[in-house]
């Protein structure tokens, strides 16, 4: 049997495969915005796992069980978190562990996983735990061993411009914990999120050309995905203020605080927004439909959403093309995740672009190129859509360390990529034995 999360809740399907059951559900009257990381207890019908809400209160780790339906899972917490945590079984008998991040050093602190409660003091077993994302980078043996990546910078990413072969041209900002990479449309700033183990993803703003960061929201709740608008005035982006993850937009100079721009019960990500400031696209996390592709006209008193493209696969990571005719999106409609490209506003047209796999599909400025992520490569498609669409054999470019946001210049020749920072990769991984020694039983 496997437990899997996601951001409607953990599901569960027997190893043989099968449709994943309903075992929990995210809670928008606690704000809760996903449920993950469940690991087993030993009796194999227990669990424990992180529930993430924008209400500090609710955050941490909860016990669920497999005999209880998604109403009836306990709503006590047990630790105070924002990471995973781990179990261990003590050898010998006696009381095991529950080990868990606090200010970078692994503590241990006892757990009846009978009463599922926890007892006694946690202590400290490690130091400096590289914390990626909401997970520590460790993991722990029923036989006494334990093992983890220490780090002096946490999730060390580096900003970097590539040309097309490959060649690293310059570093961007300062090594942080980045995410999502968006150019504005005049090419002298991008905006990013970045993580903050004592805070949260927060946005920032960097001057390409003076190389100067400053950071965009301040809210304790996550602010992710930026997209700009076509004149650069205004950066539209998701938070988790309300429970579900609604839009929120803000002058991109700063001098304003952000204002909501679009609530509703499921969680949406902006994608992109037309050039001719007509429509903004986003996609909405459906329960029986999955991620789904939406669009929004902008001008004022016109605001309402319009379905573009819901089946039974993902539709995720829409780009609109310059002249507004067409979106590039990702789907797993063949089993893979491949870049295909439908007409718009009518989706009736559509194109396979990639072939073999494909992600994060970025336009060039004049529509006659696309690019695209396949597995560690950069790819570059010929575009003709004259007479009718038409999509060149694809074209690796180069290999890159990304995986975590790149964006593309408006002439497609240089590249503005979320690469591993060159410090990051020393980082040692600690194998210690018999971890436990020396703590009670």
């Amino acid at each position: 049997m496997i437990v899997f999360g996601g951001p409607d809740g953990l599901k569960w399907v027997s190893s043989s495969g099968g449709v994943p059951a309903v075992l929990t559900k995210v809670d928008a009257a606690r704000q809760e915005i996903a449920h993950s990381a469940p690991v087993f207890l030993p009796d194999g019908r227990h669990f424990l796992y992180l529930r993430r809400s924008s209400a500090a209160e609710n955050s941490g780790i909860y016990a669920g069980s497999l005999d209880d339906s998604p109403e009836k899972q306990s709503s006590k917490r047990l630790l105070i978190t924002e990471q995973n945590a781990l179990y261990a079984p003590f050898p010998g008998g006696g009381a095991g562990r529950l080990l868990f991040v606090r200010e970078s050093a692994l503590m241990a602190q006892p757990f009846d996983a009978r009463k599922l409660e926890l007892a006694g003091e946690p202590v400290p077993v490690a130091d400096s735990v590289r914390i990626a994302g909401r997970y520590a980078t460790a993991a722990v043996s029923a036989n006494g061993v334990l093992v983890y990546r220490a780090t002096s910078v946490v999730n060390s990413r580096q900003l970097t411009w590539f040309d097309r072969s490959g060649k690293a041209l310059s570093p961007v900002a300062e090594p942080g914990a980045y995410t999502e990479v968006a150019l504005s449309p005049d090419g002298k700033r991008a905006a990013t999120a970045r993580f903050d183990p004592s805070s949260n993803f927060d946005l920032w703003v960097t001057e390409l050309g003076k190389n100067l960061s400053t950071k965009f929201t301040f809210d304790k709740a996550e602010d992710r995905n930026p997209v700009w608008s076509p004149d650069g005035s205004r950066i539209v982006f998701s938070s988790a203020r309300e429970g579900s993850r609604n839009l929120y937009w803000k002058l991109s100079n700063g001098a304003t605080t952000e204002e909501i721009l679009f609530k509703s019960s499921e969680d949406k990500t902006p994608l992109d927004w037309s050039r001719d400031g007509r429509y903004l696209l986003y996609s909405v996390n459906d329960p029986k439909t999955k991620l789904d592709l939406w669009y929004m006209p902008m001008a004022e008193g016109e605001r309402k959403p319009v379905r573009f493209l819901a089946t039974e696969f993902f539709e995720a990571q829409g780009r609109f093309s310059p002249d507004g005719r067409f979106v590039a999106y990702m789907s797993n409609e063949n089993g893979v995740l491949d870049v295909y490209v439908r007409s718009f506003p009518d989706p009736t047209g559509k194109w396979q672009v990639s072939k073999g796999g494909g992600t994060e599909p970025r336009w060039r400025r004049d529509g006659k190129e696309l690019f695209y992520i396949s597995g560690n490569r950069v790819m570059a498609v010929d575009i003709s859509d004259s007479p009718a669409f038409h999509s060149g054999p694809p074209k690796a470019l180069f290999e890159t360390q990304g995986g975590f946001g790149y964006d593309v210049s408006a002439d497609g020749k240089q590249f503005l990529i979320n690469v591993p920072a060159a410090d990051s990769g020393g980082d040692p991984i600690t194998v210690v034995l018999n971890w436990w020694a020396g703590l009670k039983k």
